[in-house]
Order: C-alpha cells, then structure tokens, then sequence
C-alpha cells in the first residue's frame, strides 16, 4: 500500500460533526481532538463538504459519492461515499476515484 493512500469511515452528525470512527488512514489523518468532519478540508472546500452533506441529506436511500475534496494534511484530493442514516451520516473517504455520482 502506497504511503500517500488515504481512507477513512466516519459517521457525522447532521452538523458535521464526528460522532464515530472506524477507521482512517495514515494515522496522523484524524487528531483524537477533531470533532469536525469539515475541518479535514481546505478552507476553501469546507462550504463544498457542507453543501454535499446537504444535497445526501435529501437522499434518503441512496449513497451520494462525489471526487475532488482537497483535504489538509496530506495535501490530497479524496472522494467522498455519503449515506443518510437517520440524524447521521455514514461517510467513507479514499483518495481515489469513485465510479458514477450513485453508488
């Protein structure tokens, strides 16, 4: 496995914030302190990270996967797989492209 490979499976709240993980990679990507899900973005994709958490939240029985969100640290772009799960979202990241906008 590449040492640039980024993945990770979160579950946020409906105000982003990480109310569960199972599992990311490489360790430094998330702080036992990150309580944001957007603040693992650049500054200027964290209105694209809200705005797509809002468009998954109106799809309540599909998984919404969109490319290109710049993260901080590494600087890589991922791919987000969203799904809508009661007042949560499952979101699993990778930083390699997803196929289609559905899942």
């Amino acid at each position: 496995m590449s040492k640039d490979f980024v993945t990770f499976l979160l579950q946020c709240s409906r105000q982003l914030e990480i109310t569960k993980v199972f599992w990311y990679r490489p360790e430094f990507l998330i702080s036992p302190y990150q309580k944001s899900f957007a603040d693992l973005f650049a500054l200027y994709d964290r209105e694209k990270v809200r705005r797509t958490m809002q468009q998954a939240s109106s799809r309540h029985d599909n998984i919404l996967c969109l490319e290109n969100f710049s993260i901080i640290s590494p600087k890589v772009e991922v791919s987000l797989c969203i799904m809508p799960m009661g007042e949560n979202f499952l979101v699993f990241g990778q930083n390699a492209p997803v196929s289609g906008t559905d899942c």
